[in-house]
């Protein structure tokens, strides 16, 4: 939800970036998704999440894990960024979408 609140106003896209770890707690690697592929691959159906930095009890929508890819130096070249920074127009419609449903919702 923080992510669309700030790319839709400023027509961008962002990446989410995860620390992946194995079952032992040990780092594998990081990986990330698209703000842009979140919205389009996520089934959206919340479920109660943990302790929010405020206190109060949040929601998680799980993503799916295919959609995530290894974050490397090229995933931040300006090549790259020209490529994935901007939201395309079907995204922006239907993240806008989802946007003010929540608002509603919440």
């Amino acid at each position: 939800m923080m992510l669309l609140r700030l790319c839709l106003p400023n027509d961008a896209n962002a990446i989410y970036l995860i620390r992946e770890m194995d079952d032992n707690a040990q780092f594998i690697g990081w990986k990330y998704v698209t703000l842009s592929d979140i919205v389009m691959t996520s089934s959206w159906n919340l479920q109660a999440g943990g302790i929010g930095m405020g206190g109060q009890n949040t929601q998680t929508v799980r993503l799916p894990y295919e959609y995530f890819r290894n974050f490397d130096e090229d995933v931040i070249s300006e090549e790259k960024f020209i490529k994935i920074g901007n939201l395309s127009r079907n995204i922006k419609i239907l993240a806008r979408q989802f946007y003010d449903e929540l608002t509603l919702k919440f």
